[in-house]
């Protein structure tokens, strides 16, 4: 398959993904407003955050291992590709184990009297316990996203796994629909993660002979030469998950669950534009790995030019409409249960845009391996900007939380551009990408 029908395919695929994705939050959301209480569904999107800082315990082994397994199996390496695979299968086996027997413990508070800041973890204990399974359960799958993207099947694998991920999260829906538990739908969700990695791993035993689930092949040096790359792709969602998932916390713990009901769903909305013109920036990261392993210098230009005319013709655009139109948006999504400010609408839409002018630069990095520079400064960014929501959000509610967000995304952009423009990230000769 040429470059671009790949890029093309690639792209189609994310796309597909996607409306599964906005089909999902269209039905969802509305649909759990309407079987829970504001207050409720604002906690449970507190408890989620769990899955998504738990995600950043692989220490961004997950990430690096698939740029370096794309370019190992794009120069024929089929070995080298097995190995790393493995490697990183034990590693993450291990932390998810670890994870779950240090926190088995928290289910003893289930129900004992503590202090009035304290009473939601009495309440939640098993909730949370529950979440740390799940989120065991989760981190373990994206190995073997990892291996079906790194191996030439990138679209059946993400196909795969993102409409597998669509029936997990409405089997939420109807387990909730049903009256049961918190409980109940996080373990519903776990048992559906583990029958999703036994199709996904079948899916790569029948398209990739002998790149299997396994310990035999795993190395511990192949972990610590990864140590460096994936500590730095780490930052990248570090950054996401406190700017995100972070600040669900800050607005739900200062204001309330239901200023959350009200954050959330306009920070979704905002994330529409960002996520078409995304399909295309993940679409072209195995093409981008491909190009930098061969030293492919024409293939890197067609790469970056596709992406900038995605920023151009899909991200610009989608945050001009989402400040314009994005309150009736929300209004008529939530059935009128949601009704957010304009000003807080519009400092969104402008966080949205630059957040992808960065977030797309600095995934094309990690395809290259060359992220390393950004890493400290988007973790600094990232801390000072959770610190600063705070106060913001005490002072100024959500508009001062949205407030921060600009902040801190210009600063990133701002950063990411500086590095790529001093170390001509992308200009670089045949192989360097791999140093």
């Amino acid at each position: 398959m040429s470059v671009n029908r790949a890029t093309a395919f690639n792209t189609i695929t994310n796309l597909v993904g996607l409306g599964l994705n906005a089909s999902l939050q269209i039905l969802q959301v509305p649909l759990l407003i309407s079987i829970w209480s504001l207050d409720q569904y604002g906690t449970w999107l507190m408890l989620s955050t769990i899955p998504t800082y738990f995600a950043l315990s692989d220490f961004g082994f997950a990430t690096a291992a698939t740029s370096d397994m794309t370019m190992s199996f794009a120069r024929g390496d089929k070995k080298n590709t097995t190995v790393t695979y493995q490697s990183i299968w034990l590693m993450l086996v291990v932390l998810s184990v670890l994870a779950v027997a240090l926190t088995s413990p928290i289910v003893l508070l289930q129900g004992r009297p503590m202090g009035a800041s304290l009473n939601w973890l009495s309440e939640y204990a098993v909730d949370i316990f529950l979440f740390v399974c799940y989120s065991a359960v989760s981190l373990c799958s994206r190995v073997l996203l990892a291996g079906l993207r790194s191996t030439g099947n990138y679209a059946v694998g993400t196909f795969s796994y993102e409409f597998l991920s669509f029936l997990e999260a409405m089997l939420l829906v109807a387990i909730a629909w049903t009256g049961f538990s918190f409980g109940a739908c996080i373990l519903a969700m776990t048992v559906w993660r583990c029958f999703s990695m036994i199709v996904l791993d079948q899916i790569l035993r029948r398209s990739v002979g002998g790149m299997a689930l396994g310990f035999s092949k795993a190395r511990l040096t192949e972990i610590r030469r990864l140590a460096y790359p994936a500590i730095a792709a780490m930052t990248v969602p570090i950054a996401l998950a406190i700017n995100i998932q972070g600040i669900v916390l800050v607005v739900g713990s200062v204001l309330s669950p239901q200023a959350v009901a009200v954050f959330n769903p306009v920070r979704t909305a905002s994330r529409i534009a960002l996520q078409l013109a995304s399909a295309l920036n993940r679409g072209s990261m195995p093409e981008m790995s491909r190009a930098a392993s061969t030293g492919d210098t024409q293939l890197l230009r067609h790469v970056l030019r596709a992406n900038a005319a995605s920023v151009v013709a899909v991200l610009l655009p989608g945050a001009l409409a989402f400040s314009l139109f994005g309150g009736v948006f929300v209004r008529h999504w939530t059935l009128g249960r949601i009704d957010p400010d304009g000003s807080f609408i519009a400092l969104m839409a402008v966080a949205m845009f630059l957040q992808g002018l960065w977030f797309f630069s600095s995934n094309l990095m990690v395809a290259v391996n060359r992220h390393t520079k950004i890493a400290k400064f988007l973790l600094l960014i990232s801390v000072l900007a959770l610190g600063g929501s705070i106060p913001a959000c005490r002072y100024y509610g959500l508009n001062g939380v949205a407030s921060v967000l600009v902040l801190a995304e210009l600063s990133s952009f701002l950063i990411v551009v500086r590095i790529c423009l001093k170390d001509r990230v992308f200009s670089m000769r045949p192989n360097e990408a791999m140093g």
